[in-house]
């Protein structure tokens, strides 16, 4: 159970470190309002993805006991897979 969890802090500060728009928003707050505000808004992930996570999980646990229900969304993440191969390999004619 560690290793997930170390696994898990891992990731989050690799994601949370790597540049992208959120430390654009984060910086440019800071730059514009001071400290505060850049620190407000680096931690508003962990308020707003809390729900997601939390209505997600319980999502899959009510799926995860039908097992036709995860074949059927299976079936289809394999066709919309295999549409954007063909899409990305269209581009090359």
């Amino acid at each position: 159970m560690i290793e997930i969890l170390i696994a898990g802090i891992i990731l989050g500060l690799y994601s949370g470190l790597s540049p992208g728009p959120l430390l654009i928003l984060v910086v440019s707050q800071t730059l514009k309002h001071g400290s505060t505000e850049g620190v407000k808004v680096a931690f508003a992930p962990l308020i707003t993805d809390i729900p997601i996570i939390l209505i997600t999980l319980l999502l899959i646990s009510l799926i995860s006991r039908y097992n036709p229900i995860l074949g059927v969304i299976s079936i289809i993440g394999g066709i919309y897979l295999g549409y954007m191969a063909y899409e990305s390999f269209k581009g090359f004619d």
